[in-house]
């Protein structure tokens, strides 16, 4: 149940995947499978930071903590604490985003998670951005290129928006574009609906920021979101 919930919110069906998650839960509990079933959760709170109800997922992503914690599972552990630090980033709390995300990278490293480690990196810049840090362009291009090492496509979408948000602040314009291109044409072969959402939105404040018209872009991603079930974005 649970894979096939991970499958339904590859697919961009996420209140599916919310349902499949939650019955996953549900069994996991019946057997006595607290670890399981907290998985479940941590599914479902990462669906729910991703939708904007940062609140219902924050309760799940600190239920789920304390479970992995009893049981001393350590790769659970550092995944909750990473994912909690995004979410703080996207309230607007920064130094805990920091710390948090400071935390499960360490806790990574430690195991040689290779993957949790570069996602923790790229939330970390996430972080920076939204709290208005300059200069992480160099920091986003050097993580772009490990992730296509890696060849990690979900992680490399997230990074070209940074890459494109990162040169338009320095007057790059015509680059930012084509990076933002690039970022929209990854999320439709990948078949990442949210993150061609973003995509969208960004190449849209990208065109307005030169006099074009963004309709077309924010159209096509709010039909997306709505899909999805974003109520609000960070």
């Amino acid at each position: 149940m649970n894979n096939l919930g991970v499958d339904a919110k590859d697919d961009g069906r996420w209140h599916e995947a919310i349902d499949l998650y939650t019955r996953s839960r549900d069994a996991r509990d019946l057997i006595g499978d607290v670890v399981g079933a907290a998985t479940a959760s941590n599914n479902i709170a990462e669906i729910l930071s991703d939708q904007g109800h940062l609140d219902e997922a924050e309760q799940l992503f600190d239920d789920v903590l304390r479970v992995w914690r009893r049981a001393d599972f350590a790769i659970g552990i550092a995944i909750a604490t990473s994912y909690l630090g995004r979410l703080k980033a996207r309230r607007g709390e920064f130094d805990e985003s920091r710390e948090l995300l400071g935390e499960a990278l360490e806790r990574f490293r430690d195991i040689g998670a290779a993957h949790y480690v570069l996602e923790t990196q790229v939330f970390q810049l996430e972080s920076d951005l939204l709290s208005g840090r300059p200069d992480t362009l160099a920091d986003v291009e050097a993580l772009i290129v490990t992730a296509e090492e890696m060849d990690d496509v979900l992680l490399r979408n997230i990074l070209l928006r940074m890459q494109a948000w990162g040169l338009e602040q320095r007057g790059r314009h015509e680059e930012a574009m084509a990076v933002a291109d690039a970022a929209i044409r990854a999320g439709e072969e990948a078949r990442t609906p949210f993150e061609l959402a973003l995509a969208h939105i960004l190449r849209g404040q990208l065109m307005r920021a030169n006099g074009e018209d963004r309709r077309p872009d924010h159209d096509r991603a709010r039909g997306i979101l709505e899909d999805l079930g974003v109520v609000s974005l960070p």
